[in-house]
């Protein structure tokens, strides 16, 4: 989805919606406590390669690619 997961995880909640809590940092939106991968909203498993490389870029973040099929970074 294109934010990155609150480095504070104690964070104060602004914004709740379908995919989770939301808390700004340095004025930009960051994910809270998220159990699972941004990109398993969009279809996509996460890379289990702990530094992947990265295949293509785009407005919802850095994929990688296992198996012939792309992964969220």
């Amino acid at each position: 989805l294109g934010f990155n997961c609150c480095y504070n995880q104690n964070a104060k909640v602004e914004k709740v919606d379908d995919i989770g809590n939301w808390a700004k940092e340095n004025g930009e939106w960051c994910g809270i406590g998220y159990t699972r991968c941004s990109f398993e909203v969009l279809g996509y498993h996460c890379c289990s390669s702990v530094n992947p490389k990265v295949v293509k870029e785009d407005s919802y973040g850095k994929w990688g690619e296992e198996d012939g099929e792309l992964c969220g970074i």
